[in-house]
C-alpha cells in the first residue's frame, strides 16, 4: 500500500491473498483498474486440501519497469509499471512511489464471507519474511546466478550475500528429503541441507560455475492436516549444577532471536551442543536453543516454542543457566524426558512451497511463506520502493522487529541484527 496519496489513488499490490478456495495476485492502479490472476486451489497438485497442508513461498519483485508476483517460484502476474502512468495523485505513477507492507488476517467482508460458522481461533502461520534491495552498483558480470530446481529462490546474487532456497510442495505421496548441490564449487556450503528452507552464503569462488540446487523428494507420508503446536518438553531445572539438553529425535519451530554461523563457534568451524547451550544461557531473549549436528550447522537461539519436527540430526534444549558456567555435561546425569513429537513427521514445506517451467526468480524483494490463516493485527513494516538497475541483490537495512509482534517464526540468519526484518 502507498505511504502517501491514500487509497485507491495510491494503488494497491496484493502479493498474496488467499480465500474462497483460491489465491489472488492483484495489481490495482490509481484509477481502480485491476490486473488480477486468481487460480483455484483445485488446479494445484492434490487440490486445495493437500495444498493447504504445506508452507508456500510468495515472491514480489519490484523494478522500475515491472511488478512480478510469484508463487513457489512460478511467475503468476507480470505487470508493466508504465500502465499506471498518470493514474496516481497529482498525475504521478503510484508504483514509482514508496509504499509499505501490510500483513494481516482479515475476517468476513464481501470477499471473506459470513464468518459466523468459522471455528475460532484461526491461525495465520508465517515462517519467515525477507527483503532485499536491488544494487545497481554491482555489475552483472560480478554476480553469481543461482538456479533452484524444485522450489523458489533463483536469481542473481552478489558475492558474500546470503541466499535462501525454499523447496516446493512435494508430489502427492512424497515428502521432502534433502537439498543437493548440482554445481557451485567446493566452497559452497548449505547451512542445513535437510531443511525445506535453507540458506547459504554466495562464495567468492564457485569454480567458474553458477550455482544450481536441487530439491529432492522421497516416498513418504505428508502431513495429515495443517500443523498444530507440538508438545513442550518438561522444564529443565535451571540450577541443578548440570548443563542439560533434551533427549530428543527432533526440534521445535520458534522465533529465531539470533543465529550463529559455524565460523562463530569457539573452534571456528563447528558448534558443539554444550557451546550452543551456553550461548542461550547468556543471551537474554533466548528461551531454548536448537543445533543441526554436523559441519556447517548454525546455533539457533530461539523463543516462542511451537511445532515439533522429527529429525535425527538435531540437538535441542531449554535455556539452562548452569550452561553459562559449565559446558561439560555430567556423565551420570539422568536424561531429561524427551518431547513427544507431534503427529506431523515432516515440517510443512513451500511450493505448489511461494510453485511448469520456473523462470529464474530473484530472491524475493519480499517473501512470505504461509499456511492456514490466524488472527493477527495489521503491521506496517519498513518502506519498500523501486530502485534502478535490477541486476543483483544485497540485503537492505531495515528496523529490527519486535518478537512479540508476531506469534510465528522469522529467520534473521541472513542479516545483522540491525538489518533483520
Amino acid at each position: 500500500l502507498p505511504d502517501a496519496g491514500g487509497w485507491p489513488q495510491g494503488g494497491e499490490i496484493d502479493m498474496m491473498e488467499y480465500y474462497q478456495n483460491k489465491v489472488l495476485f492483484n495489481v490495482m492502479d490509481g484509477q481502480q483498474r485491476w490486473t488480477s490472476v486468481q487460480p483455484s486451489l483445485d488446479d494445484f497438485p492434490g487440490g486445495g486440501a493437500e495444498w493447504s497442508k504445506h508452507f508456500h513461498t510468495w515472491t514480489f519483485d519490484w523494478s522500475p519497469d515491472n511488478i512480478k508476483l510469484y508463487l513457489d517460484g512460478v511467475l503468476m502476474n507480470d505487470y508493466d509499471v508504465s500502465n499506471a502512468d498518470g493514474t496516481g495523485p497529482n498525475g504521478v505513477n503510484p508504483f514509482r512511489q514508496p509504499g509499505y507492507l501490510l500483513m494481516n488476517q482479515a475476517i468476513g467482508g464481501t470477499a471473506g464471507g459470513d464468518p459466523s460458522s468459522t471455528d475460532f481461533p484461526v491461525r495465520y502461520r508465517v515462517d519467515w519474511i525477507r527483503q532485499w534491495e536491488w544494487d545497481g552498483s554491482v555489475a552483472t558480470e560480478n554476480a553469481v546466478t543461482v538456479t533452484v530446481n524444485g522450489g523458489a529462490g533463483s536469481g542473481a546474487y552478489e558475492v558474500g550475500t546470503k541466499a535462501t532456497a525454499a523447496a516446493g510442495q512435494p508430489p502427492v505421496g512424497q515428502v521432502f528429503d534433502r537439498w543437493s548441490i548440482v554445481s557451485g564449487g567446493s566452497s559452497l556450503i548449505l547451512d542445513d541441507p535437510l531443511l525445506e528452507t535453507t540458506t547459504f552464503a554466495i562464495p567468492s569462488s564457485s569454480g567458474g560455475q553458477d550455482i544450481v540446487l536441487q530439491a529432492n523428494f522421497i516416498l513418504g507420508n505428508p502431513p495429515t492436516d495443517s500443523p498444530v503446536a507440538g508438545p513442550t518438553p518438561p522444564p529443565v531445572d535451571p540450577l541443578d549444577g548440570v548443563c542439560s539438553k533434551y533427549t530428543t529425535d527432533g526440534w521445535h519451530i520458534g522465533i529465531y532471536e539470533l543465529s550463529l554461523d559455524a565460523n562463530q563457534a569457539p573452534n571456528g568451524s563447528k558448534w558443539e551442543w554444550e557451546e550452543c547451550a551456553r550461548e542461550c544461557a547468556l543471551f537474554e531473549a533466548c528461551e531454548f536453543w536448537t543445533l543441526p549436528l554436523g559441519t556447517g550447522g548454525q546455533c539457533h537461539l530461539m523463543s516462542n516454542q511451537g511445532d515439533y519436527v522429527v529429525s535425527s540430526n538435531h540437538a535441542e534444549g531449554d535455556k539452562d543457566m548452569d550452561c553459562a558456567v559449565d559446558v561439560t555435561p555430567s556423565p551420570t546425569a539422568p536424561p531429561t524426558t524427551p518431547p513427544t513429537p507431534s503427529p506431523t513427521t515432516n515440517r510443512p514445506t513451500t511450493p505448489p512451497t511461494l510453485l511448469p517451467t520456473i523462470p529464474p526468480t530473484h530472491s524475493p524483494t519480499t517473501n512470505t511463506p504461509t499456511t492456514s490463516p490466524t488472527s493477527a493485527s495489521p503491521t506496517k513494516p519498513p518502506t519498500v520502493s523501486p530502485t534502478q538497475s535490477p541486476n543483483t541483490k544485497t540485503p537492505t537495512t531495515s528496523p529490527s522487529p519486535q518478537p512479540t509482534s508476531f506469534p510465528t517464526r522469522f529467520s534473521c540468519s541472513d542479516f545483522n541484527e540491525a538489518e533483520c526484518i
